[in-house]
């Protein structure tokens, strides 16, 4: 459309002729289509972001000022856009979740390392203990995993307390030489 007919149109619109307002509004809604369909605003389909544009462009078309240096095209565009613009950020504001994010999974308390160190340490220790004679590893077993105490050891087994002892001492010792790498 010409630049002084458009201008023409204007200002009927802003005096209240709906067919001039409706022949400027054709006239651009192939711009307001194509700049809705580059968008996605959640629960807002292209029929709604269409109106959403030609609302802004008639909001637009009031607010213009005639007297301006610059033309009505490029105001226009600009305020349709803008008010494009100004949805996607509150419908970003509206789904961001700040409990979600990636850096307070990474500040956390878990030590990541940590817990790998100690399962691998937790495997090979297992590993040892597969190794050690059946004797042996029934004796760990009782104080480390079932929580018993020696006296009712050397009971179970018929043993004296202090050989007891001396015996669970003895394979300590050999998981810490084990473990150690010596």
């Amino acid at each position: 459309m010409e630049h002084k007919l458009m201008e023409k149109l204007v200002i009927r619109a802003q005096q209240c002729d709906s067919s001039a307002a409706l022949e400027l509004l054709e006239d651009f809604t192939p711009f307001i289509i194509s700049t809705a369909r580059k968008l996605y605003i959640v629960n807002n389909d292209l029929e709604d972001l269409v109106q959403i544009g030609r609302l802004s462009f008639l909001t637009a078309l009031s607010k213009y000022d005639t007297d301006r240096e610059f033309c009505f095209p490029s105001y226009a565009v600009n305020a349709v856009r803008n008010n494009y613009h100004h949805l996607v950020r509150k419908a970003a504001e509206k789904n961001f979740e700040p409990g979600c994010s990636e850096f307070e999974h990474l500040a956390s308390d878990e030590d990541i390392e940590e817990d790998l160190i100690r399962k691998e340490s937790r495997e090979i220790l297992m590993g040892h203990l597969d190794s050690l004679p059946q004797e042996d590893r029934s004796l760990i077993e009782w104080f480390y995993f079932r929580n018993g105490s020696i006296g009712e050891y050397a009971k179970a087994c018929g043993a004296s307390y202090n050989s007891v002892v001396k015996r669970k001492q003895r394979v300590l010792s050999r998981l810490r030489k084990a473990m150690s790498g010596i």
